[in-house]
């Protein structure tokens, strides 16, 4: 197999395992599969370029999607708005708790240096 389109072949698995919404011994099963299965087109030299693969086995959102039975992109997409989500609550809540830092030091700061005395006489 030529080094261009192995580079190619690379990513184009890339691009797949970052589509599929699965654990990880899941997702190795999937393109261990889909590589003997490509491989084996190569050998048979039906594969000789990305349009080849493309044209017998897909792109990889329709590939991702055919093994989950599920689209895909709407799966991303609420894993996108979901961590969006986490963010913006871990954000809020350090916010929170720098605001109520800083009030707490200004309140002391405030207040003077709150000076104690000490009695040192000798009964």
């Amino acid at each position: 197999m030529e080094e261009k389109l192995s580079k190619k072949l690379r990513k184009y698995y890339r691009n797949i395992r970052s589509l599929l919404i699965c654990d990880k011994e899941e997702k190795d099963k999937i393109l261990s599969d889909l590589k003997s299965d490509i491989d084996a087109k190569i050998d048979e030299g039906a594969v000789r370029s990305m349009n080849d693969v493309t044209d017998i086995f897909g792109f990889p959102d329709d590939i991702a999607s055919d093994y989950q039975g599920k689209d895909v992109t709407s799966l991303r997409r609420t894993r996108r708005i979901i961590k969006k989500s986490i963010i913006i609550a871990a954000s809020i809540i350090i916010l929170v708790a720098v605001i109520y830092v800083a009030t707490e030091i200004i309140i002391d700061i405030s207040e003077g240096p709150g000076y104690y005395t000490v009695d040192l006489s000798v009964d």
